[in-house]
């Protein structure tokens, strides 16, 4: 089982894990790669910040 409500950050995720087997980050993934210049170091970057 999945969720993806209120998923924004590491600690969310990790939170969110401990009672399902993943999350779903969508909106604030979405924010992240808006408006900036480069979508592949803006992704990168998230992603890691999640790990």
């Amino acid at each position: 089982m999945l969720t993806g409500f209120n998923i924004k950050n590491q600690q969310n995720f990790k939170d969110a894990c401990k009672y399902v087997d993943g999350a779903i980050i969508g909106s604030e993934f979405i924010r992240q790669i808006t408006d900036v210049d480069d979508i592949a170091k803006a992704t990168a970057n998230f992603v890691a910040s999640i790990k």
